[in-house]
């Protein structure tokens, strides 16, 4: 079977923005830890994806780890590997993924998980699509360094500030999910 290709949505904010509350209420899971759910979209049909709440560079022992930019290409490939197995095994050209990212590194004992663009710049280097950024609360320095990734992309400059409900109907409009 060929690799499909990654296409990835991604939220990108400071700690405590939203970012894992916009993705639970985008794909419609308010409680677990993801996984593969459908997404309807704007037009019709439906948009089957892998999703993974906590941001990358965040995570705890009893939940989720966090991962590193190979470590989360290494779970993404596992969970294509899952979807094109089952019966009857098929070859997909896409694989779809929504996640979030923290803009600033973090370490957590021994562990050092990089800048949100590191993480992108990994992901395109590996093949990957960046589908879609929305970015939380960015400065002017931010948005231009991930707008020169070439996807489409959102600024919330006020995530806070407004309720959950606008926040997530503007990032679905942006995405072009229902």
């Amino acid at each position: 079977m060929s690799a499909p290709i990654i296409r990835m949505w991604v939220i990108i904010g400071h700690a405590s923005m939203g970012k894992s509350t916009t993705i639970r209420h985008l794909i419609s899971q308010h409680e677990g830890r993801g996984g593969i759910r459908n997404v309807l979209l704007r037009g019709g049909g439906i948009l089957t994806l892998f999703a993974k709440i906590m941001s990358l560079q965040e995570g705890n022992q009893e939940e989720e780890a966090a991962k590193t930019p190979s470590e989360f290409v290494n779970l993404v490939q596992q969970q294509i590997t899952n979807v094109q197995n089952q019966n009857p095994a098929i070859s997909a050209g896409f694989f779809n993924v929504i996640f979030s990212l923290r803009y600033d590194p973090t370490s957590s004992g021994p562990h050092s998980y990089p800048y949100a663009y590191d993480y992108l710049s990994h992901f395109v280097g590996q093949g990957c699509q960046i589908e879609s950024l929305v970015l939380m609360a960015p400065d002017a320095a931010q948005e231009q360094l991930y707008q020169r990734f070439g996807s489409p992309t959102l600024s919330l400059h006020d995530p806070r500030g407004q309720p959950i409900s606008r926040m997530v109907e503007r990032v679905r409009n942006h995405f072009g999910w229902a």
